[in-house]
């Protein structure tokens, strides 16, 4: 392929992926993906004071989680991005108070649009290295760019997208080397990718021990002076994300280098929901692995391909099949480029030993990545999201490219050793057909995902409502519990009015109160905080106590605060009510609710009307 080509091919790709990413974004509401809200506070962080967050001093200045952390401790390269993004975009946004912008967060969400675009622009000039093929490459970038998951993470405000792109980043630099040891750019460029996911999310850490392995192995004797290379690489690591370990230890030490010891003292000062873990249900590795203890392997495969939102929205069946195969191709990268040496010979253009090699060193890194996935599940917190282990999907990419590599040259190799009906091809004309059908296939399994799952979750067709009249609760009839975090609980005339001298209060409510509840049914309240806070609404079953995933969790703003909200409660023993992370008083009052009597759609007057 001409350079010119090349670079026209690269330059539209990106181009194509970052508008698409654009528009994803206006498809998903705020906070549709997990923590966003998390994520803009750290971006804001440094929108409004041109820098880092420090520990103790800036800790009244940050929102912590209801886990005790706060995203302003993390590696900032999501944070920093967006932030100044925003400065670019933006003139004169309001940045006095915490609370969030709406449009502050839409330029915040350019930042994952960005890494996501150049993640699929590093895929295709990764493979195009390794194989010379421009449909080859373009297969992998498409199998990347309408990965539902990744398109997902591409068009929400969150730091998962940069772990995908800075190891992307560095696998494509090692790979570069490969093929190019004699030029001192090589270097340079996996200095900065390396500085790149030392500040990005922890998740791209896993695979450093084996990416130095390819580093060690790719490098060769050549006219460089390897003083001087090494120099560049050093300076450039420094450059690119070296200046935040020298940034850590100058402020927290020489015995916290990547701020873990002091968030740790941060979370455990300001946690209030503990993590699960499987070890402490009694779930051994055997039982998840083999087992499928909790449904761990479908659940994580699930959210792989596309578990998007909250993990509330599937989709379709033909799109986790597909990219199964996809899954199956490259896990026999092995035997594929083995039989296609052995049976095609001199057509194919691989060096055997060190192919293989390649090949061994990407699957350990993607075992290995699953192995620390399934550790934290065990023993850190229970997190089934398959995001964490997209980090190596360039690796998993490069090895579906070398089977389907192999598979395309035993077929072209078959067809004219067989001479079928006079057929001649050559391997060019059928990796363009592949990749058409491919292409095609993944778009139309795509849109099919958008028109048919995520866009009716978030733009509910029209319906007709029939409610209850809306019924007044006195909550302090059905209270049956405190912590010790609340201090006093006063009734009043149309509430009630707690003082929490801690920073987990909550109210735990009767079995009564749940029943009128139950089903389907809109709540109405009023809530009036002295601080700017969170509350946090609980609905349990028995058996399984109160979890993250059914409850409602808000901000509340200082004075009063007016809120409706609809409720789907299946199974109800109690209720709990979290009102804030921190000691002050809050009142609760005017809470009302109407049960959902009927939902039915009317019926269309003409067939293409929009109703």
């Amino acid at each position: 392929m001409s350079l010119s080509i090349k670079s026209t091919i690269s330059i539209g790709l990106f181009i194509i992926s970052f508008f698409y990413f654009t528009y994803s974004s206006s498809i998903f509401p705020h906070s549709s993906g997990p923590d966003e809200l998390s994520s803009y506070d750290a971006s804001f962080f440094i929108y409004k004071y041109n820098r880092l967050a420090l520990f103790p001093q800036d800790k009244d200045r940050v929102v912590f989680t209801s886990h005790g952390g706060t995203r302003t401790q993390r590696p900032p390269l999501t944070y920093i991005t967006s932030a100044l993004i925003a400065k670019l975009l933006s003139r004169s946004i309001e940045v006095d108070s915490i609370n969030y912008s709406p449009i502050l967060l839409d330029l915040f969400r350019k930042g994952s649009n960005l890494f996501g675009a150049l993640t699929v622009l590093l895929t295709f000039l990764t493979i195009n290295l390794l194989f010379k093929n421009i449909y080859i490459s373009l297969t992998a970038s498409f199998l990347l760019l309408l990965l539902p998951q990744f398109s997902f993470l591409s068009s929400y405000h969150n730091d998962d997208i940069t772990a995908i792109f800075s190891s992307s980043f560095l696998i494509y630099s090692l790979i570069r080397l490969r093929e190019k040891p004699d030029l001192y750019s090589s270097f340079a460029l996996i200095g900065l990718s390396g500085g790149l996911v030392i500040i990005s999310k922890a998740t791209s850490w896993v695979a450093f021990p084996f990416l130095l392995i390819l580093f060690i192995t790719f490098i060769r004797p050549s006219s460089l002076r390897f003083n001087k290379a090494l120099f560049i690489l050093s300076l450039m690591l420094t450059i690119g994300g070296g200046w935040w370990i020298a940034f850590n230890i100058y402020n927290y030490g020489f015995l916290d280098p990547l701020q873990l010891g002091i968030s740790k003292e941060v979370i455990s000062e300001n946690v209030i929901h503990l993590s699960n873990t499987y070890q402490g249900k009694g779930i051994s590795v055997y039982d998840l692995i083999i087992l499928n203890a909790d449904n761990f392997i479908t659940k994580t495969f699930a959210s792989t391909i596309g578990h998007l939102d909250w993990l509330r929205i599937l989709i379709s069946n033909f799109t986790y099949a597909l990219y199964l195969i996809v899954l199956f191709i490259a896990s026999l990268s092995i035997p594929l480029v083995i039989t296609a040496k052995l049976y095609c010979k001199r057509s194919v253009k691989l060096r055997l030993p060190p192919t293989l090699f390649l090949n061994i060193i990407l699957i350990l890194i993607i075992i290995f990545q699953f192995t620390a996935f399934v550790w934290t599940n065990l023993v850190n917190d229970i997190q089934s999201q398959g995001k964490y282990l997209l980090p190596v999907i360039l690796p998993l990419l490069i090895l579906f490219s070398f089977s389907f590599y192999s598979i395309l040259n035993i077929i072209t190799s078959f067809i004219n050793r067989r001479s079928i009906n006079e057929i001649k091809i050559n391997f060019n004309n059928l990796s363009a057909i592949s990749f058409v059908f491919t292409a095609f296939t993944l778009l139309m399994s795509h849109g099919n995902d958008i028109r048919n799952y995520v866009t009716p979750f978030y733009e509910k067709p029209y319906r007709k409502v029939e409610l209850t009249p809306f019924r007044e609760i006195e909550l302090v009839d059905y209270i049956i519990g405190t912590n010790s975090d609340v201090t006093s609980l006063e009734s009043t005339s149309s509430g009630i009015t707690i003082s929490s001298s801690g920073q987990d209060p909550s109210i735990v409510f009767s079995e009564e109160l749940c029943q009128l509840l139950l089903g389907n049914s809109i709540i109405s309240f009023n809530v009036r905080q002295n601080t700017d806070t969170f509350f946090q609404f609980f609905w349990s079953n028995d058996s399984l106590g109160f979890t993250e995933k059914d409850s409602l969790l808000f901000r509340t703003a200082k004075d009063t605060n007016e809120y409706i909200y609809s409720l789907n409660i299946k199974e109800c023993g109690k209720i709990r009510i979290d009102p804030r992370n921190s000691h002050g008083q809050t009142t609760i009052s005017n809470f009302k609710y109407s049960n959902i009597k009927r939902i039915f759609r009317p019926q269309c007057e003409f067939i293409f009307s929009d109703c």
